[in-house]
């Protein structure tokens, strides 16, 4: 048995909660629902594995890329629609497309020179654009972030996306969100439906920035069932523990099931 040895405050209850691990499952295997789980070396390597396993043929995100900062003002101009060297490629980003030229070299604001940077993992998370220490090339600026996903036939995608401040989103070159406006970032303000090609598709967006936040973030997962969420947050606080304190102490929530 597996017992959670902490109260728990639940809609104005008291909780006490212990968890049977699954029956019959063979020595040494851990498993989340259907998928097996086997810790990788990351966290987010090990959620993606286990993620692929629950939701087979769902779409491949490639690595991710930003560049920053270009010129921008949304009142004197440049505005976003006014293009950047990275939007000269667009003819590129079609589906199936060869993408952009990830080595090339740009003039940026104040005639600086840039080149695109890799950060990874791309989405279901906050992308930060204020990447410079010098406050001024983090205002009144442009930025990029290019990415790529694969599918193995045509899907339909729905995602929400948000920024801080002003937005422009490509899909295979095509605009799918033009919002030149001063915001706070919302991840869920944006609503758009990606219509994903076979093979390769190119994704663009533009973030425009006055002062303050600069950043974006799309999501592009539908939460699992809680059961399940709640199994593999368990397992991978078990081998990666958020803190030191939970190598030792560890309070856990455990969704039970419907009956």
């Amino acid at each position: 048995m597996i017992c959670a040895n902490r109260l728990q405050v639940a809609a104005g209850a008291i909780l006490s909660v212990c968890v049977a691990v699954a029956a019959q499952q063979p020595a040494g295997l851990t498993k989340i629902g259907p998928a097996e789980y086997k810790k990788l070396e990351t966290r987010e390597a090990t959620e993606l594995a286990v993620m692929k396993a629950l939701r087979p043929g769902r779409p491949g995100w490639g690595e991710f890329y930003i560049i920053t900062p270009f010129p921008y003002d949304n009142r004197r101009g440049p505005k976003l629609k006014d293009t950047n060297p990275p939007e000269s490629e667009l003819s590129k980003m079609r589906a199936g497309g060869p993408g952009p030229d990830l080595n090339a070299e740009y003039e940026g604001k104040n005639g600086g020179k840039l080149r695109w940077s890799s950060i990874g993992n791309g989405v279901n998370r906050t992308i930060k654009f204020d990447i410079h220490d010098n406050p001024k090339l983090d205002e009144y600026a442009a930025g990029y972030l290019y990415g790529t996903v694969k599918v193995e036939k045509a899907t339909t995608l729905d995602v929400t996306m948000g920024s801080d401040d002003a937005l422009r989103f490509w899909l295979n070159g095509k605009l799918l969100v033009d919002d030149d406006t001063v915001r706070s970032l919302d991840p869920e303000e944006d609503k758009v439906r990606l219509e994903l090609q076979p093979g390769v598709n190119h994704i663009l967006a533009k973030i425009g920035q006055i002062k303050g936040g600069y950043e974006f973030q799309m999501n592009t997962e539908q939460p699992l069932q809680p059961f399940l969420q709640a199994q593999l947050d368990y397992q991978l606080n078990l081998d990666f523990p958020p803190s030191e304190e939970d190598k030792y102490y560890r309070a856990i929530t455990i969704a039970s099931r419907s009956t």
